[in-house]
């Protein structure tokens, strides 16, 4: 089904390049609307791909973390002025619980 709706919004994609090329011949402006896939919900697996910039990125900030608890004061480099809009929870995997199992022996 993932890839029939990415046929489907390439597809929707080149209509809209012709549709684009009518509209110049014809001077008329007009927006048109091109679908989007979003990864992160259409992939949620994909959530569990860590990448190498990731591991920098946690190690720095651990880092920073435990100098901050020393009572040193880091500045945090930022990648190309690249900052999250979204806030998301972070986490540890050390501390992290699990759902307990049906029928599990404890």
């Amino acid at each position: 089904m993932k890839i029939r709706k990415k046929e489907i919004v390439d597809h929707v994609g080149l209509l809209n390049s012709r549709l684009q090329e009518i509209n110049k011949e014809l001077k008329v402006e007009e927006d048109l609307f091109l679908p989007t896939i979003d990864k992160d919900v259409e992939y949620p697996e994909n959530f569990f791909e860590i990448q190498d910039d990731d591991i920098v990125k946690f190690k720095a900030a651990k880092e920073a973390a435990a100098l901050k608890a020393k009572g040193k004061v880091v500045e945090q480099e930022e990648d190309e002025g690249e900052k999250e809009d979204d806030a998301e929870e972070e986490f540890d995997i050390k501390t992290m619980a699990l759902p307990a199992r049906k029928n599990a022996k404890v």
